[in-house]
């Protein structure tokens, strides 16, 4: 979930939102891309509803070490 900013100043996040959300709908029927379930905003929230992993991709990059060079063929394939 993403706050609306809190003053004129806070940072604006619908622009984000809105790509992420387009992105997640144009590739729905790949498999490599988790599934979006839903969207909406609240009173004082964004929010997307997608799958839940155990990892985050991040964390996940993380336990391959600090060599990326070795599972370079893995990422590209990913990124593909």
């Amino acid at each position: 979930m993403c706050v609306f900013p809190k003053n004129i100043f806070g940072r604006s996040v619908l622009h984000d939102i809105f790509s992420e959300i387009t992105c997640l709908q144009n590739f729905r029927l790949e498999e490599s891309v988790t599934g979006l379930y839903d969207f909406g905003v609240t009173k004082s929230e964004y929010v997307i509803i997608m799958k839940e992993y155990p990892i985050s991709l991040k964390q996940w990059r993380k336990a391959h070490g600090s060599s990326w060079k070795k599972h370079l063929s893995i990422y590209l394939t990913i990124y593909k």
